[in-house]
């Protein structure tokens, strides 16, 4: 069974940042671009 997650505040931003990219971002550079607009994300 898949256990369905709830679309916090955080997971917007995430799916925002990953739709803007062109290209495959790595982890640091989506962690980089996420941690502008969330700076107590870790």
């Amino acid at each position: 069974m898949q256990k369905l997650l709830r679309m916090t505040h955080q997971r917007e931003i995430i799916l925002d940042e990953i739709k803007k990219c062109a290209t495959h971002p790595t982890a640091d550079e989506l962690y980089d671009r996420i941690k502008k607009k969330l700076p107590r994300i870790s």
